[in-house]
């Protein structure tokens, strides 16, 4: 992921915590906010070149957590299957 991201093949990605490698000074990764609860066992994040500020605002302005969060519940829950 992060050699497509450098290279430019990709804009961004989702990345699991367990898989957290970075390093890298050109590549930064963000937590999503933990909020009240204790942290579950996944969780996505998502990864962008720092000086891509299109797609950083784009995330910014359009990213619906609250949506992305009950689409994994209902995953999770066998309601729907994952698609990727």
């Amino acid at each position: 992921i992060i050699n497509s991201i450098k290279n430019g093949d990709i804009d961004c990605s989702i990345w699991s915590l367990e898989e957290n490698v970075i390093n890298d000074k050109d590549i930064k990764c963000l937590e999503i906010a933990k909020g009240d609860g204790v942290m579950e066992n996944t969780q996505a994040v998502i990864v962008i070149k720092a000086d891509n500020l299109g797609i950083k605002n784009y995330f910014k302005l359009s990213f619906d957590k609250n949506l992305v969060e009950e689409i994994q519940q209902d995953v999770m829950k066998h309601k729907i299957m994952p698609n990727y």
